[in-house]
């Protein structure tokens, strides 16, 4: 249980800063940048979107 919980708070997390990146090309407006890569997951009764590409740290 331990590891699905890890793999769950993973894909949270991936799917959490997906989101942050998004606002960020929405306020900024850059184009220039090509979208994200997404695909789907079920855990348990939940479809979850997650990255298919790597994330880019933006501190």
């Amino acid at each position: 249980i331990d590891k699905q919980m890890q793999d769950l708070s993973q894909k949270v997390t991936e799917s959490l800063q997906w989101m942050k990146d998004t606002m960020a090309r929405v306020k900024m407006n850059d184009r220039n940048k090509e979208p994200l890569l997404l695909t789907s997951t079920s855990v348990g009764d939940s479809n979850i979107s997650i990255l298919t590409q790597p994330i880019e740290n933006s501190y």
